[in-house]
């Protein structure tokens, strides 16, 4: 995957603040997420292993969860996390929540230990 393609996708997500407004939390999560996924597929060596998750994720919000993809209500399904703040942005959904922004600090570590243990995490 070249840069270009990458710059897009971020675009994209980031293009929600310019309709909801700046919110720190979603900005940092975005990132996160990012760094997630380039090492996810750095540990996996599949680019499209971080497709599915992505995938699977925006279906499990969609119509398992019934909550709105990046605050957009595209599914069949027109429903609201009624939950904790900590879980659930009013605004940005479960991107924007304190709970992803642990979620993914962890797993970033986890897979930062994973690589570094496999010889895979090299400097540049």
């Amino acid at each position: 995957m070249d840069n270009s393609n990458r710059e897009l996708f971020i675009f994209h997500h980031v293009l929600n603040m310019e309709i909801y407004g700046f919110e720190a939390r979603y900005c940092l999560n975005l990132f996160l997420l990012g760094v997630f996924f380039c090492l996810l597929m750095k540990w996996e060596g599949n680019f499209w292993v971080t497709c599915g998750i992505h995938t699977g994720w925006n279906y499990t919000q969609l119509f398992v969860l019934g909550t709105a993809v990046s605050n957009k209500p595209i599914g069949i399904i027109k429903g609201k996390a009624d939950c904790n703040p900590v879980f659930y942005d009013e605004i940005y959904g479960f991107t924007g929540a304190v709970f992803t922004t642990v979620l993914l600090t962890v797993l970033i570590l986890l897979l930062i230990l994973s690589l570094s243990k496999r010889g895979k995490l090299e400097q540049r």
